[in-house]
């Protein structure tokens, strides 16, 4: 894998700019980086978990 192609995961910035700006320096949210991710459990079971 070459550092410099942007990659969909990172939010379409590069493996080499995301260690340089963001890895243990400052938070990232990268919204939809997997497409179509369907959750393995709903709402209500996730809600049930935190009891």
């Amino acid at each position: 894998m070459n550092p410099d192609t942007p990659l969909q995961l990172l939010g379409g910035i590069t493996a080499r700019e995301f260690l340089r700006d963001y890895w243990q320096k400052k938070p990232l949210l990268i919204r939809q980086a997997i497409p179509d991710f369907e959750s393995p459990i709903d709402a209500d079971e996730l809600a049930g978990l935190a009891l």
